[in-house]
């Protein structure tokens, strides 16, 4: 398995068919710098095994000006699931951070039954919940 920055045209013509596929339907990914009021993703990464794109992970900021970014478009083909992938993309993404200095990245999942493997995902990778937001 190999990891690698997505360009926009890669996020589009793999990733998105895998995001739709796991987690719902997306009409396209923007990446790139923050631009203005939009929630922009910064950057997206890949794990591919051979020529398949088998995961997905990215961070985007909501803020600009402050060094606080989100988990985004985190997700793992089925078929590739408890195999390490997750955990493979997470600990690429907390190197990254860590080498761009980043101060913190947010994670916003829901409280419904769907998600409760994503909860626990999070907590044995030593994400902390620390609020709920409203609906």
């Amino acid at each position: 398995m190999r990891i690698e920055q997505l360009t926009v045209n890669e996020a589009n013509n793999y990733a998105v068919p895998l995001i739709d596929s796991t987690i719902g339907k997306h009409t396209g990914i923007q990446t790139g710098e923050y631009e203005g009021e939009q929630d922009d993703l910064v950057d997206l990464w890949g794990a591919w095994k051979s020529n398949r794109l088998i995961g997905v992970i990215g961070i985007g900021s909501k803020m600009p000006g402050i060094n606080r970014y989100y988990l985004g478009y985190f997700c793992v083909d089925p078929n590739f699931q408890r195999k390490g992938v997750g955990k493979a993309l997470l600990r690429y993404l907390e190197a990254e951070i860590h080498s761009r200095r980043i101060e913190r990245i947010v994670v916003e999942t829901y409280d419904s039954e769907y998600f409760s493997a994503a909860r626990l995902f999070y907590n044995r990778n030593g994400f902390i919940p620390c609020g709920c937001l409203d609906d």
